[in-house]
């Protein structure tokens, strides 16, 4: 019995998996080229784009469609492998052959650990590469020719900086403002560069401007005492979306800088966790949904499933925006779709074992 639970496993995770593998290629594909058509005008019309530095917009961008469309690839991916196996009649003998819930669970436990494992790589290794490359590039977090500018608070000054550049350790176009207790403005000082050096911010040419007035001095290797460092300016330029789980850990382990409340890192070093687990549920989810098809049929499968599925994901969207707000806790609005799925999933087990063993009285 060990043998071909073994033998079942294998197949039944090659299935989910090549489906899985089969429909984010195609999937990213066609999102990135959406994107890149949608994004043409702001591409095109800067004198040095070049075509492949249209093609890198794209496949930079590609990781961070996956992350928001993970779950709904997952989802899709089981439903064409239960479609598949259905259509051959695979299901129905395995369900014929005694098959119980806990048994296919064990089975596609391997496929669903390894795809949770590729979600989670790619939202914390590959999406926040992504997207420090696409602000080397000029090409901003999500949009061409839109790139937001770096605000950082720490203790009483505000430092502001259209881009960084990780190779050579510096940022670009810097404004540095001075502030009092109260928060007003004492003086500022900008330049087309800066560059961190034993505890300083080092401006090679800058201009000073103190507060009241319209005059500008210009400075020459001046220097401003800072605890910051460019690891941490470089944890704080992304949005925390992009932000890996690590560095959005480093940021909260740290309370002298910010760029964001610090509820909105809180919700997403929770959602760094529990996105991935939610995919792992949801490749789970074919236990049940092989019922299903065997029971309901494949065409009454999809017209439930399909909506159901998109409803998740909308109010899971809903619940994070409102965790980003601060009118949900963060852990609640990170975790709570998870919860209600992984109840869900417990429920339809439990459900189906009950109705196999009046089925068998």
């Amino acid at each position: 019995m060990t043998g071909m639970t073994r033998l079942l496993s294998r197949y039944l995770s090659f299935a989910v998996i090549r489906h899985y593998a089969l429909f984010t290629v195609v999937a990213l594909t066609v999102a990135s080229i959406i994107q890149f058509l949608e994004n043409r005008d702001g591409l095109l019309d800067r004198p040095d784009m070049t075509l492949i530095d249209g093609v890198r917009f794209s496949v930079l961008s590609a990781p961070g469609i996956f992350s928001l469309l993970a779950g709904f690839i997952a989802l899709v991916s089981v439903l064409m492998a239960c479609l598949a196996l259905a259509r051959y009649s695979e299901l129905k003998v395995m369900l014929a052959a005694g098959l119980s819930q806990g048994q296919l669970l064990w089975a596609i436990a391997p496929a669903a650990l390894a795809i949770g494992g590729f979600h989670f790589l790619m939202d914390n290794c590959a999406l926040p590469s992504a997207g420090t490359a696409l602000r080397e590039l000029g090409l901003g977090s999500e949009r061409p020719g839109d790139t937001e500018a770096i605000w950082i608070r720490q203790e009483n000054y505000v430092l502001s900086a259209g881009t960084l550049n990780v190779s050579r350790q510096e940022l670009a176009d810097v404004r540095l403002f001075a502030l009092n207790e109260s928060g007003r403005l004492l003086s500022s000082v900008s330049g087309p560069v800066a560059r961190f050096s034993d505890g300083a911010l080092v401006f090679p040419d800058a201009m000073q401007t103190g507060s009241g007035t319209l005059l500008t001095e210009p400075r020459s290797n001046f220097h401003v005492v800072t605890t910051l460092d460019f690891a941490t300016v470089a944890a704080l330029a992304l949005p925390p979306r992009q932000t890996s789980l690590w560095k959005i850990a480093r940021v909260l382990g740290q309370s002298y800088a910010s760029s964001h409340p610090r509820r909105v890192y809180e919700v997403w070093l929770n959602r760094k966790l529990a996105a991935p687990l939610t995919t792992v549920l949801i490749v789970l989810l074919m236990a049940p949904i092989a019922q299903a098809v065997h029971r309901v049929g494949v065409v009454r499968l999809l017209a439930i499933g399909l909506p159901c599925g998109f409803i998740y994901f909308v109010a899971d969207a809903m619940l994070l925006g409102l965790g980003e707000a601060g009118l949900v806790a963060p852990a609640a609005a990170a975790w709570g779709m998870s919860i209600l799925l992984a109840v869900s999933i417990t429920i339809m087990i439990l459900a189906s074992g009950h109705t196999g063993r009046n089925v068998r009285a």
